[in-house]
């Protein structure tokens, strides 16, 4: 799928004039988005339903709230699914870091103009066919099985710690539970996280008048016990202290915002455990 502002259609209509005659099925909302469909929900189905997601990313974007979606969901989508490519082309000298927080810690490829150079070309093939090898996959990479909350309010802090933890650096590749299955299976998530060598939970505050329902965070209380029996490094991660169930109350937590999170420099507890699950997770101890 393509994304874009419209103000940019051309370099788009280009774009996907370039990806069809090399090959591909790419979705363009000029030409696949008829009278009477919910737009909002077709896009959602469509980068559901895609295997990656191109942004054009411009001055102009920024002020496009569905680029600003479509980025969001292309990296929800990423995060959950390791074949998904996630391509943003960056097209003029917008600040992208600046303009998309959350997204700060995302890399943009340059092609000034939107000029497809040959070099730009090649560029995007590997990045769009890439993730979907596993024979090009770094092996030093591991995955990295990640609880975070769906909910409505809790984008910014899911976003920010997942920014975090998929920096280069550390060599984490993150997956997760597909929001969109019909009903949570604890057979399903162990299945999936057998085979991480971390685990990951950013939990949202869902306490009301002090207490906190064991019913709101039962997938949460699910999957750490999991990753325990599994013997794997554990992270907590908070926006502030709040009431938490039984299950997760003796956890040591990282307490940090959306806006730290995203800033140079962590707070230095924060810091230090996320150093230490990092260690962990480079030599994780038997179970």
């Amino acid at each position: 799928m393509i994304s874009y502002s419209h103000a940019d259609w051309a370099l788009a209509r280009r774009l996907y004039d370039w990806l069809t005659s090399a090959g591909f099925i790419a979705w363009f909302d000029e030409r696949h988005i008829g009278a009477g469909v919910p737009a909002a929900d077709r896009l959602t189905t469509t980068i559901g339903n895609s295997r990656a997601l191109i942004t054009v990313i411009s001055r102009r974007a920024t002020a496009s709230d569905w680029v600003a979606a479509e980025l969001s969901r292309g990296h929800d989508e990423s995060v959950q699914m390791s074949g998904f490519a996630f391509v943003r082309l960056r097209i003029d000298d917008i600040d992208a870091a600046s303009a998309w927080p959350g997204l700060a810690h995302l890399s943009w490829l340059d092609v000034p103009g939107g000029d497809i150079t040959q070099q730009v070309g090649c560029e995007i093939l590997c990045r769009l066919q890439g993730r979907s090898r596993s024979s090009d996959v770094d092996a030093n990479t591991k995955d990295v099985y990640v609880s975070r909350g769906t909910r409505e309010g809790e984008a910014a802090l899911r976003e920010a710690v997942c920014g975090r933890l998929a920096a280069q650096e550390h060599g984490f590749r993150l997956i997760g539970d597909a929001p969109d299955h019909p009903s949570y299976s604890p057979d399903r998530v162990r299945h999936v996280a057998r085979g991480c060598a971390g685990h990951v939970v950013v939990l949202p505050n869902r306490s009301r008048d002090g207490t906190a329902s064991a019913s709101d965070y039962k997938s949460f209380a699910s999957e750490w016990g999991i990753s325990r029996q599994f013997g794997i490094p554990q992270l907590m991660m908070c926006e502030s202290e709040f009431v938490r169930p039984q299950a997760l109350a003796s956890a040591e937590v990282a307490l940090a915002s959306a806006t730290e999170l995203t800033a140079r420099d962590l707070p230095p507890r924060v810091r230090d455990m996320l150093v230490r699950f990092c260690e962990d997770y480079a030599e994780p101890a038997g179970p």
